[in-house]
């Protein structure tokens, strides 16, 4: 157990055994919809904007969806956090690649395998305060506010079988007590932690994929990275049929994509 003062408030942070999290975890009762993805779920509940399936040739690189029927994503840019009003992005300030695209995109794991995804979603937001649900996780970022986030959501290849996949990368700049590093220890653990909230992910916000459900399951695969300054959350569940918690072929995955240009730091 961990405790973890943040804006006056002190949360005890308890690990799970062999130190993975469980989707019981990531999936508070905070965890729900927020207003602009009611309004999105309404209007596709309606006919108003549905999606498109899922290309029947995924991975390739040819075109899947006509300009009108393409799914919402948001374009990678980087914001002031308090009204999501965009401005000019600043360059990566690492020789890492880059943070793919929405579109087809084939991404190398550490292991030396890579992975085959098509990318429907990526932004960048500078206040994680403002992109965070629950009492825990709204405290901590606002005591301790990151220095960006990318996210990013994809359909992936996991040797013949796709998943779906949300990528949360935290980085906490340095401060006079701290070099990023103990900050993003301490985030890490409270994204662990259970009913303490965390950061959105872009389906929560609104930024549905074709053909998958508005939020993330019950059961899915959850794993938190930290590393430096930076945390990396990740939450990946098969597109179609049933994901045990903590599905092992995914967690496999997910323990080879930290570092990658999925986890951009800049």
């Amino acid at each position: 157990m961990v405790a973890l003062a943040a804006g006056g408030v002190t949360f005890a942070l308890v690990h799970g055994s062999g130190g993975h999290p469980t989707a019981a975890n990531r999936r508070s009762a905070d965890y729900r919809p927020s207003p602009s993805a009611q309004l999105t779920e309404s209007l596709l509940s309606s006919g108003a904007a549905e999606g498109t399936d899922f290309p029947s040739d995924f991975p390739s690189d040819s075109p899947s969806d006509s300009p009108s029927d393409s799914p919402r994503v948001t374009d990678p840019v980087s914001t002031d956090g308090s009204d999501d009003v965009p401005t000019d992005s600043a360059p990566p300030t690492s020789s890492a690649p880059s943070q793919p695209v929405p579109g087809p995109a084939t991404v190398d794991a550490t292991d030396g395998d890579s992975y085959d995804m098509r990318v429907y979603g990526v932004d960048r937001v500078a206040n994680c305060a403002v992109h965070s649900y629950g009492a825990g996780a709204h405290q901590f970022l606002r005591a301790h506010p990151c220095q960006n986030a990318h996210r990013l959501t994809a359909i992936v290849d996991v040797h013949g079988r796709r998943a779906v996949l949300s990528v949360i990368t935290v980085t906490f700049g340095p401060t006079a007590a701290d070099d990023g590093s103990g900050t993003a220890s301490d985030f890490a653990d409270l994204e662990k932690a259970p009913a303490t909230g965390g950061m959105n992910d872009l389906i929560r916000e609104g930024h549905y994929l074709p053909g998958v459900a508005h939020g993330i399951p019950p059961t899915e695969a959850f794993e938190v990275y930290d590393d430096g300054g930076t945390v990396a959350i990740f939450d990946a569940w098969w597109l179609h049929g049933h994901t045990d918690d903590q599905d092992s072929d995914l967690v496999s995955m997910e323990d080879v994509l930290f570092p990658s240009s999925l986890t951009p730091t800049g």
